[in-house]
């Protein structure tokens, strides 16, 4: 899948400290995507400096290319984690 970032993702990307590579790598490969409020939220559990963190990626998958809207990391991994 082809995926672009909106210039909004790019500076919260920059401002938060996240390695574009890595939005890449988990837009690509991730761990769980889940629908919310007529997106699509990419997720997957990385470690950073051997913290672990949740790398939240909100894409609207309406378009083509698919556009990042924005990005974080969180330690709520719970809090956002589906098991189902």
């Amino acid at each position: 899948m082809d995926f672009v970032l909106s210039n909004h993702a790019k500076e919260k990307i920059q401002k938060r400290g996240i390695n574009e590579a890595l939005i890449f790598e988990v837009l690509n490969n991730p761990h769980q995507i889940i629908a919310q409020n007529g997106k699509e939220v990419y997720q997957s559990i990385v470690s950073i400096n051997d913290n672990k963190f949740l790398l939240r990626i909100f894409v609207n998958t309406l378009k083509k290319p698919f556009i990042v809207i924005t990005a974080y990391l969180t330690t709520k991994i719970s809090k956002y984690w589906s098991e189902k």
